[in-house]
């Protein structure tokens, strides 16, 4: 688990002497997930912390309008911000406030790289995370979630203390 900026709990994206392109092509290998799985804070996930944390983060009921971004993400394979905002006919704080529930339980992630807005920075294209599981094997044991807990256990148990594994798996 790595944070995009610095924080007290885990290592930051730029503290493991990562940048923005290298974040980026991990996410379109399937090395990394994209997520607001801590504390809403922009949170890149192991494929195998991703496929342990999935089953036993609980979802957040969603309202017409995530029902509707999730409908147009499978439906056209993945879709960046300019496109949500104008069929969704929202402001950028509006589908902010949309996309955040859905990135913190895992529902949506980054597929891969948008539009370049510089030599060094992208818009994001957005999917749903079944679509981003269609190319990765997830570990043997994903679907065991007393193994999955365990394994959780022992990846953040460095950072974290139990109560507060118990409080990022709500």
């Amino acid at each position: 688990m790595l944070l995009c900026n610095e924080n007290v709990f885990f290592p930051s994206l730029v503290s493991v002497g990562g940048d923005w392109d290298m974040i980026l092509s991990l996410i379109e290998e399937r090395s990394a997930f994209f997520s607001h799985a801590f504390h809403g804070r922009t949170t890149y996930l192991s494929a195998e912390l991703y496929f342990c944390l999935k089953p036993l983060r609980r979802k957040t009921p969603r309202d017409e309008t995530q029902q509707r971004i999730i409908g147009i993400l499978k439906d056209t394979g993945g879709a960046d911000s300019a496109f949500l905002k104008s069929v969704l006919m929202l402001e950028s704080k509006a589908l902010t406030k949309e996309m955040e529930p859905l990135l913190a339980d895992l529902s949506v992630t980054v597929l891969r790289r948008g539009r370049a807005l510089s030599e060094s920075w992208t818009t994001f294209v957005w999917g749903t995370s079944a679509q981003w599981e269609n190319e990765v094997t997830a570990p043997p044991y994903a679907a065991d979630h007393a193994a999955c807990r365990r394994r959780v256990d022992e990846l953040l148990s460095a950072y974290l203390t139990g109560k507060a594994i118990d409080k990022l798996l709500k």
